[in-house]
Formats: C-alpha cells, sequence, structure tokens
C-alpha cells in the first residue's frame, strides 16, 4: 500500500486502487478490475474525486443499513449500531480509493428496494452496482433473498478489453496472483485458514447470528467466505455477509442481551483487514 500526497490530505491507495487509478487514466487493466468499470469511467484518475466519492458512499452505507434492517427486524436500531462497528467500515475509510463503498452502498439500496417490492428500481440500482462490483448484484440478491437483484450482473464490464495476466503493463507483483489465484491464496494462507483471529473474532457479538441458522444466513456465509478461495483480502470480502448475519444476531437474543453484543462487536479483533 502507497500513500498518495495532495494537500491538505494524504491518502492511502492500495495496489487494488492503483489498479482503478490506472484504468481511469485510460490504461488496460487485468480481470477483475476490467470488470469494475463505472467508477474509473466517471472519475477517471482524480484522487480527490475518488476520495470524495468513497467517503460520502461509507457516510450514508449506515443510513442505508438502517433503512434495509428497518424492513427485516424490529431491532434495527441495534442492528445499526452493531454493524457500525464491523471493521469492513473501518477498511472502507482507510481506503478510499476503492470501488467497495459504493458497490456496498449500491447492494443495501438494491436489496432493500427487492425487499419492498420496488422490483425494477431495485435492478436498476443492482445493474449500477455491478457496474462497481461484479459481486455486489449477487449479495444483494442474498440479503434481499431475492433473485431480481441478480440481473445487476450484466452490469459488470464483462465486454472490456484487459490484458493478458502475463502482459507487461500488468505488475510484477500482480501476475501470480491473477495468473493462478487459487493456487497463490492457498500457498499464502497456508495454515491460516483455520485462524479464528482472522476469520471468525472480526465479527465481535455479531457471531450469534449463526444459531438462527435460516438457509439465507448458511448461504450467504457460504457465499462470502468463498470469495477467500481466490482473493488474500479477509474481512473486505467476508463481512459482505454483514447485513444479513447483523439482523440475525439481533433476532436470536432477547433484546436485553443487545448491549453485550454490541460492546463484543466495538472491542473485537482489529488486526485483520
Amino acid at each position: 500500500m502507497r500513500r498518495v500526497d495532495f494537500r491538505p490530505l494524504k491518502v492511502a491507495v492500495s495496489i487494488d486502487g492503483s489498479m482503478y487509478l490506472r484504468a481511469g487514466a485510460g490504461e488496460r487493466v487485468p480481470a477483475p478490475y476490467s470488470f469494475r468499470w463505472l467508477l474509473p469511467a466517471i472519475l477517471r484518475g482524480r484522487v480527490l474525486l475518488w476520495v470524495i466519492v468513497g467517503t460520502v458512499s461509507l457516510a450514508l452505507i449506515p443510513f442505508a443499513f438502517a433503512a434495509y434492517a428497518g424492513q427485516r427486524t424490529e431491532h434495527w436500531l441495534w442492528a445499526a449500531a452493531i454493524f457500525c462497528c464491523l471493521p469492513i467500515l473501518r477498511v472502507m475509510f482507510i481506503l478510499p480509493v476503492l470501488t467497495d463503498a459504493t458497490a456496498f452502498l449500491l447492494a443495501l439500496v438494491s436489496a432493500t428496494l427487492a425487499v419492498t417490492d420496488h422490483t425494477v428500481a431495485a435492478v436498476v440500482v443492482a445493474l449500477l452496482a455491478g457496474g462497481c462490483r461484479e459481486s455486489a448484484p449477487v449479495f444483494a440478491a442474498l440479503w434481499a433473498w431475492s433473485p431480481w437483484p441478480l440481473l445487476g450482473v450484466l452490469g459488470a464490464g464483462w465486454w472490456v478489453k484487459r490484458p493478458p495476466p502475463n502482459d507487461p503493463s500488468v505488475p510484477d507483483f500482480m501476475r501470480e496472483v491473477l495468473g493462478n489465484p487459487i493456487k497463490t491464496v492457498f500457498e499464502r494462507r497456508k495454515e491460516a485458514w483455520l485462524d479464528p483471529f482472522l476469520y471468525l473474532f472480526p465479527w465481535g457479538g455479531a457471531l450469534v447470528g449463526l444459531a438462527a441458522g435460516t438457509w439465507q444466513v448458511i448461504v450467504t456465509m457460504a457465499v462470502a467466505y468463498a470469495q477467500l478461495i481466490v482473493a488474500t483480502d479477509n474481512v473486505r470480502l467476508f463481512q459482505w455477509a454483514a447485513p444479513v448475519l447483523v439482523v440475525a444476531a439481533v433476532d436470536v437474543l432477547p433484546v436485553h442481551w443487545m448491549p453485550l453484543l454490541f460492546v463484543l462487536t466495538l472491542v473485537q479483533n482489529r488486526n485483520s483487514v
């Protein structure tokens, strides 16, 4: 991760962020970055615009989640409080030059629209989410437990031309991952697969939601964790299951347990991003 300086801010730009900036500057980038064409097409390589859009999207996510949770549980205020403590939001704050926050926000809006039977609007927003991140419509569909947001995957840039993984334009440090992602991920993680500090503790009290045992919780968690097979990030990937798991968590226990769930989530392990 490097830092880009522009007065008066110093902004952290991750490896992924640098690929989006390159795409915005008109360069060809490899998959999956090429699929996420929408924000690079609008924001180009202007770091300040990326920071503004990422920060505004992040600021709106809690409100979008509250609207979503309000359709799913009567304890939506507790759900929103617990959700805001999750480290995935911290990652979005630290790394604003990403498509994550905008894609997450749009996916939440799409899911909420689908839950409230605004199907056409849900599909339109899901298409925008797909243009930001190809997996966002999949999670919108899981959060809403509706197939309609899945149509949003058509909004991803499957048609965008991209260089092969061994192309000279692809940075050396990325060729291994992009060329054989599954092998590379397994080699890098090795024995860390069963480390609860990496893959379970970051949920804090929200992990109680597993006790709900519904198909929605099971499938959403499975899809979220399946992303770890082809990518080296941690909470930035598997906590895309957060909306479903947090809502389930506040419905599993009586309301007087909510302060404890909140505290456990607030003080969870924060070293894994």
